[in-house]
């Protein structure tokens, strides 16, 4: 009779060989990220910055004064009617 045990890690070896069982350690989303800037860096690709909420704010509220400039918003609401009893 044969038994099948599971294997010691330090006999079985690295989780990374083609031997190993089950799936690959997922990658650091930080890491690859650090990585991606660092080629694009490499190769002369320009960086954007990410926007923060401060960013996003200026951006929607310059475009609406752009608009209201251009007329294509309006400034206030319309006069409300008063119902006459």
């Amino acid at each position: 009779m044969v038994r099948h045990h599971k294997p010691n890690g330090a006999v079985a070896g690295d989780t990374y060989d083609s031997h190993a069982r089950g799936l690959p350690l997922r990658p650091d989303p930080d890491e690859l990220d650090r990585r991606t800037r660092d080629d694009e860096r490499a190769v002369g690709i320009r960086v954007k910055k990410e926007k923060g909420p401060e960013d996003l704010y200026e951006e929607v509220h310059d475009e609406i004064d752009r608009q209201v400039d251009r007329g294509q918003m309006p400034t206030a609401a319309p006069p409300s009617r008063r119902r006459q009893s």
